[in-house]
């Protein structure tokens, strides 16, 4: 009777020591304490959690949740042909080394550890120049939930390499990606599923993501599985990304003037009567097409495809020499004498005209104008339409 006593005292004392209520900040630190004690003793955080053989049973691989949290694109290099992104992701998977019954820890359901205390599957961006966590390891805290679900948030500055085509520029679309995979393990051990959630795509709008040159059309993943000949097995997951380039800046500052000021310069170099001013004009001209051209070498990537802005300023230069050679050299070719009496402005009295108030408004010339305009016009629907 005495030991039936004492052993019913005992349960009733051991219920009640578990048996806890938390009601003030110091009563919950101290069972997490404890918590968290249980759950670390034993834990080696450089021991991954893979399965690399089992015996006839059919084990799940550890399944990685990459979802996109933020996005922003900085800014696009054409000559180094890489894209610069701000890049925000978590990191969803679970760990059976840290589960807990809530029900055992006050209801204590969710815990938060430090980075150094837990395993965390390798994620490499692949295909990047650089990609850098910008926080300090202090801030680097992963949240644990009782089920052994683990929650990693990563923010980063990733710049990552794009084969950039440059025929349309400055009316072109690029396709780039980040693409993410693990050197260190195989995919029949660890695989990366990347994931756009519908929350995102609300909070962080395409628009949203884009820059002032570049508008962000449309954002999706992709899987690439790669099988080596050993058979062992490679994924890359990735986010893609349309862009379209928004042409304003290109056209106001090349396209127009370059094309207005052909159109001046050709009707004024065949109504001038003054060689030199038609001569300083062309120059001129000549000087400010090769300035725009210094520009676009400057931002554009030194490749085989030459880009149609590019033909379009070397025509445009081509249409100016060839008016400077006709102005120079029409005078002095074999034409009849009514033609030639209008190229070289003879009057009345037999004398050349050369004064920068004559306006040399000939048949001949009025023809070279309309000739050189419509080339010039062509040049520039080639290029816009």
């Amino acid at each position: 009777m005495f030991a039936a006593t004492v052993t019913i005292l005992i349960v009733t004392y051991s219920g009640l020591l578990h048996c806890c209520t938390i009601l003030n900040r110091t009563d919950f630190l101290r069972e997490e304490a404890l918590l968290r004690k249980k759950l670390l003793e034993n834990y080696n955080p450089k021991v991954p959690i893979l399965v690399t053989k089992s015996d006839g049973v059919d084990i799940p691989r550890l399944e990685l949740d990459l979802s996109l949290g933020f996005l922003k694109l900085k800014r696009m290099d054409e000559p180094e042909q890489k894209v610069d992104f701000i890049f925000e992701y978590q990191m969803d998977w679970d760990d059976e080394r840290l589960t807990w019954d809530p029900s055992e820890h006050c209801g204590i359901d969710r815990i938060y550890l430090s980075r150094e205390d837990i395993w965390i599957p390798e994620v490499t961006v692949t295909q990047a120049e650089s990609s850098q966590d910008f926080r300090e390891d202090y801030k680097k805290f992963l949240q644990l939930n009782s089920t052994g679900h683990l929650i990693f948030f990563v923010p980063t500055v990733t710049s990552v390499l794009c084969s950039i085509k440059v025929r349309d520029f400055p009316f072109d679309s690029q396709t780039c990606s980040i693409k993410m995979m693990t050197h260190s393990f195989r995919a029949t051990e660890y695989g990366i599923n990347m994931v756009i959630t519908p929350t995102i795509e609300k909070a962080s709008p395409l628009k949203d993501m884009s820059n002032g040159e570049w508008r962000m059309k449309s954002l999706t993943t992709g899987l690439e599985r790669i099988v080596f000949e050993d058979g062992s097995l490679v994924e890359i997951g990735s986010f893609d990304f349309f862009m379209e380039r928004n042409p304003s800046f290109y056209i106001a500052i090349v396209i127009i003037p370059s094309f207005i000021i052909n159109v001046i310069c050709i009707i004024g170099l065949f109504l001038s009567s003054s060689k030199m001013s038609q001569l300083g004009m062309a120059l001129t001209n000549i000087m400010s097409l090769t300035f725009i051209l210094g520009i676009l070498a400057d931002v554009l990537p030194k490749v085989e495809e030459l880009p149609k802005i590019g033909v379009y300023v070397v025509v445009n230069l081509a249409l100016i020499t060839a008016s400077l050679i006709i102005v120079l050299l029409l005078p002095h070719s074999p034409l009849p004498y009514c033609l030639r009496s209008w190229v070289k402005g003879d009057k009345d009295n037999g004398k050349e005209v050369d004064d920068e108030t004559t306006i040399n408004a000939n048949p001949v010339n009025i023809a070279l104008i309309i000739l050189l305009e419509l080339a010039n016009l062509v040049n520039f629907l080639v290029l816009i339409l």
